[in-house]
């Protein structure tokens, strides 16, 4: 009985951990990448032109990601109500009207010569 939700709770905490993981060495060649084209631009410019490209690289990602989140998106709408399952006594009534009515609609049209 508990099998399925531990398995689940297993699973959860292997996926969060190697997630975490996975972001934490992100950060980590992110702040390499960053040291090594700050160092780039300082041997092609000056500290201060190096600086400054670093500094707008970071803040326009950081205006463009702020932007992103301030979109309101519409919420999905409601799932549709389960139809109601017709009773027993229900079905069998129009089974019943339908064959009534196809008896009566058969015998309004006779062929002329069975008279």
């Amino acid at each position: 009985m508990f099998y399925g939700l531990r398995y689940q709770l297993r699973e959860l905490a292997r996926r969060s951990a190697l997630g975490l993981v996975g972001v934490l060495l992100l950060l980590v060649a992110l702040g390499f990448l960053t040291a090594a084209g700050w160092i780039a631009l300082e041997q092609a410019h000056d500290a201060l032109v190096a600086t400054l490209v670093v500094a707008a690289v970071y803040a326009g990602l950081g205006l463009i990601l702020l932007a992103m989140a301030a979109v309101k998106r519409a919420p999905p709408p409601p799932p549709a109500p389960p139809p109601t399952p017709a009773s027993a006594v229900t079905t069998i009534l129009a089974a019943f009207m339908q064959g009534f009515g196809a008896g009566i609609a058969s015998s309004r049209t006779k062929p002329k010569g069975d008279d």
